[in-house]
């Protein structure tokens, strides 16, 4: 289960947990209200009865206190966001009127698994050129060369990259790893009777992630709107 973090406006100090039904998922909320040192009593004890029901990862507002957080952490978003690669290439070179079919790519990453070789092939028929700088990289070179017939590793300076761990300075990157989240914002769409069924909770990046991991919210109904920059 995951759980919910609400921070609530000014009056008495309370710290209420409550179960929550959202987009066709339980969470275990916490809704907190007031401020002072009774409301950071109770808000740890709070936190104390969702760690005993075993909740790690929560939908985490940006403004949650650092003092507040114990041991959870914010709902990951990196594998949601590899999902919709294809959207999320798409919608970059969009805002950034890049032209992928005459561009050169740059994948990067600390190991290629599963994921990077779905980049990969994603990039070779997207973009002219792609450059690689990931282990393997002469293996997974060949499997382009064969199948797509790109000359991986020639082609001039990127226009952008695909990067699943720190991205080179200087070229527009669409971020995939483990700290993406944090470093490039996304925003999400979704069909109104989806939007509809949350209200008044916000669609928030987190709360999309959550609902998608969970299996409530298939990946074909989700959109992309927009991306940051990236940092």
């Amino acid at each position: 289960m995951y759980g919910y973090l609400i921070r609530g406006g000014e009056g008495r100090p309370e710290a209420e947990l409550h179960p929550l039904h959202l987009g066709g998922v339980n969470f275990l909320a916490l809704e907190t209200r007031g401020s002072g040192r009774r409301l950071d009593r109770r808000v740890r004890r709070a936190l104390l009865e969702m760690e005993r029901r075993a909740i790690r990862r929560c939908v985490m507002p940006t403004d949650w206190p650092a003092a507040w957080r114990g041991r959870f952490h914010p709902v990951e978003e990196r594998q949601l966001r590899q999902a919709l690669l294809p959207q999320l290439l798409e919608r970059f070179c969009a805002q950034r009127q890049i032209c992928p079919g005459i561009s050169t790519a740059l994948l990067s990453a600390p190991r290629a698994d599963a994921a990077v070789w779905q980049a990969a092939e994603l990039l070779s028929r997207r973009c002219r050129y792609v450059l690689l700088d990931v282990p393997e990289a002469e293996k997974l070179s060949s499997a382009l060369r064969h199948r797509y017939g790109v000359a991986a590793g020639h082609g001039g300076f990127p226009a952008l990259q695909v990067c699943f761990g720190n991205p080179a300075e200087g070229i527009p990157a669409v971020l995939l790893g483990p700290d993406c989240a944090r470093r490039q914002t996304v925003c999400y769409e979704l069909p109104p009777l989806r939007r509809a069924a949350l209200d008044p909770y916000p669609v928030s990046p987190q709360l999309v992630a959550a609902l998608w991991a969970a299996g409530a919210l298939p990946t074909a109904e989700i959109g992309v709107h927009t991306l940051g920059s990236g940092a």
